[in-house]
């Protein structure tokens, strides 16, 4: 894939793909299921892009900021539907929009982070508290806790977290929107004081009021 290409084919998702973090896809769709062969012929990646499902009248369209994937794992079925992992390389934005295949493109222009230094205090409180959330949510659900390996480098640990973070997709689209490793490690470090507080609080919950929890939040 050619990261300098400045047009792609698009998938809108109910998801928000991050770079350095993986999602896992099943396609299906026909159209979808052209893409994917067309990628792969042409040996490049696609973009992930939110739908915006707000109730304004306008229907739902995607975000215009995504972020391209590359698939780095794939499985072929018999009947020409798709297993494949795909892993988020680089933020882009979409200047116009093609409807001219069965898929969705565009013409984008790449995104990079602006050159700002995360403070390696906040990189570091970001990361404990990270930690101590994800051990939480483990608690709760009735899970063991664990001591979990978290990266050094900022712009990696500040996409971890939003990846990680159970908040809502239009949050979690704003976090992919910020502009530096240093933005994205401040807001999240607001939201995980906030959530940390919530989730412990749910420890008081009579288990039985858990247990679909339990069923939507593994590390495995």
């Amino acid at each position: 894939m050619d990261d300098h290409d400045d047009f792609l084919p698009l998938f809108p998702l109910n998801t928000v793909l991050f770079p350095y973090m993986y999602l896992p896809m099943h396609i299906f769709e026909d159209r979808y299921k052209l893409m994917i062969n067309n990628c792969l012929h042409g040996n490049r990646g696609f973009g992930v892009l939110l739908v915006d499902d707000s109730d304004d009248g306008r229907g739902m369209r995607p975000y215009d900021i995504g972020t391209v994937g590359r698939i780095t794992d794939l499985n072929r079925l018999s009947d020409g539907r798709f297993n494949l992992i795909l892993q988020g390389v680089r933020r882009f934005r979409v200047l116009e929009y093609d409807t001219s295949q069965p898929y969705l493109s565009g013409r984008v222009e790449m995104l990079e982070d602006e050159p700002e230094l995360a403070a390696p205090a906040l990189v570091s409180a970001v990361s404990r508290m990270f930690g101590d959330y994800l051990n939480t949510l483990l608690n709760i659900t009735g899970q063991d806790t664990r001591n979990i390996p978290l990266p050094d480098d900022a712009e990696v640990l500040s996409y971890l977290v939003a990846d990680g973070l159970q908040i809502e997709w239009g949050e979690k689209q704003a976090l992919l929107e910020l502009i530096s490793a240093q933005q994205r490690l401040d807001v999240e470090a607001t939201i995980l004081h906030k959530e940390v507080v919530l989730l412990k609080r749910l420890k008081t919950i009579p288990t039985r009021l858990l247990d679909h929890e339990r069923d939507a939040f593994s590390l495995n």
